[in-house]
């Protein structure tokens, strides 16, 4: 059934976007922190109704009454991937939650592990308040727009549920010829096409498929492609990506960054280029390897709480492997949500060298700073490859029409090699070399990953 023909569902969703749209934007940080621990607390008394929440709860002595503002969130016990795993189905989500009108989404697995979670149709409505609100900071009406998303539409992954789903049930609404939805593992070529003709003013989609369509708009395809504002998610997105795609496609990128579990933007870039945490629908913490939280400047496990939504809650949970700093700034745009000054990706992807180091593999595409620096746009796609301890591949595609224009390979591979030397040391081996493409996921057309790692890290993260 079409949960929009029903007119409490439709008049309480529009009620909702209205006004998260604007929140982060209007107000302060002590309307914002009142809002979130009357949020915190509806949630977790949710929580207790979840057979893997309420025995964790008991297990270590917490009660509802604890819990009285954002401050209080240090007593609730940290929820890891594997805890919902090991949960799932009966026992993440209470007892009376309709299995027949909720929504199973799962991850892509990229820590190797997928996950599955339930969520329902008003959670899934609820999330777009963090897309509106990304939009308005960044200058835009969403009503005004003309939006394409290209994504991953498989079944049970969160593209397919939260973006698909939502608009077979808006088609026959005026909103819906706005809206275009492409596949992520269509040719770039495809895309321009339909782009072309669509003239969207917003794109949403992966770095790597702005990256792709660049390099066919610079030969002269998707002429009317000309969109305002560009947004990526799902992937670290690179200093060269953001330059090359920002220089080709004439507009500027937006990251936010988001997860499967949450099902909203967990943070976004603003005017500015900070990450504002959406603080009216999540808290994000830094945590230590002992699940305590970290103050601002120190990096630490993220740690988020949803606080909203039905189905699976989403609790002081430490499963997305990622690594984040937290600030203190105030930022200029004026918004004054928590800023996170750096995610840095996947734990799994992190590079291993000799002697417990351990980096995070935002700290390896140095080839975008060498590019940067040679001011060349030679190189379409770059990849870092770990197989061992000692030795690092660097693979570069080459852009055929650009091979005898400026700096020569010849100079851009020792200069590429010499940052990655001087960066782990001599006792590595350091090997770049030109590959004809840098294959995506042949399953779900997903982007490869800028950094892989096949070495299992030991001991902490290195700056």
């Amino acid at each position: 059934m079409n949960p929009f023909l029903n007119p409490l569902f439709a008049l309480k969703s529009i009620g909702d976007i209205l006004a998260d749209e604007y929140r982060i934007i209007n107000w302060d940080r002590q309307k914002l922190e009142v809002y979130q621990s009357k949020k915190l607390k509806k949630i977790v008394r949710y929580a207790t109704k979840v057979p893997i929440y309420r025995a964790k709860f008991e297990e270590n002595g917490l009660h509802i009454k604890d819990i009285n503002s954002v401050k209080d969130i240090e007593r609730i016990p940290v929820m890891t991937r594997d805890d919902l795993r090991k949960g799932y189905p009966d026992d993440i989500i209470p007892s009376d939650f309709d299995r027949r009108k909720g929504k199973i989404v799962t991850t892509g697995g990229s820590t190797g592990k997928p996950l599955s979670i339930y969520v329902d149709w008003q959670t899934i409505v609820k999330s777009y308040g963090t897309v509106f609100a990304m939009l308005r900071a960044n200058g835009l009406n969403w009503k005004k727009l003309r939006m394409a998303c290209i994504g991953n539409f498989n079944p049970y992954r969160a593209d397919q549920e939260y973006i698909s789903g939502v608009y077979r049930a808006i088609r026959i609404l005026p909103l819906a010829k706005k809206i275009k939805l492409l596949r992520i593992e269509s040719h770039p070529l495809e895309l321009l096409e339909e782009l072309d003709k669509f003239r969207p003013d917003y794109i949403a989609t992966y770095g790597g498929v702005l990256l792709s369509m660049a390099h066919w708009i610079r030969k002269g395809y998707g002429k009317n492609v000309k969109p305002k504002l560009l947004t990526t998610s799902g992937a670290m997105l690179d200093n060269y990506t953001r330059r090359y795609v920002e220089d080709t496609f004439g507009c500027r990128i937006v990251d936010a960054y988001s997860c499967v579990e949450t099902g909203c933007n967990i943070a976004f870039q603003c005017k500015e280029g900070r990450y504002h945490v959406h603080s009216d629908f999540v808290l994000v913490e830094a945590l230590d390897k002992d699940f305590k939280p970290l103050p601002p400047g120190k990096r630490g496990r993220v740690c988020v709480t949803r606080l909203y939504g039905r189905g699976t809650p989403i609790v002081r949970y430490s499963g997305l492997d990622d690594w984040i700093v937290l600030s203190d700034d105030e930022c200029s745009c004026g918004i004054e949500t928590p800023i996170i000054d750096k995610i840095e990706g996947r734990i799994s992807r992190d590079i291993v060298l000799p002697g417990g180091r351990v980096y995070p593999s935002g700290a390896f595409t140095l080839v975008a700073d060498v590019l940067y620096e040679l001011g060349t746009f030679k190189i379409k796609r770059f990849q870092v490859v770990q197989r061992r301890i000692d030795k690092l591949e660097i693979l570069l595609v080459v852009d055929e029409d650009m091979r005898n224009v400026g700096p020569s390979l010849d100079v851009i591979f020792k200069k590429v090699k010499e940052a990655y030397q001087k960066k782990v040391g001599d006792d590595v081996e350091i090997e770049v070399k030109e590959v004809e493409e840098i294959k995506d996921d042949p399953k779900t057309g997903k982007p490869a990953p800028l950094v892989v790692s096949y070495v299992k890290p030991d001991k902490g993260i290195e700056e």
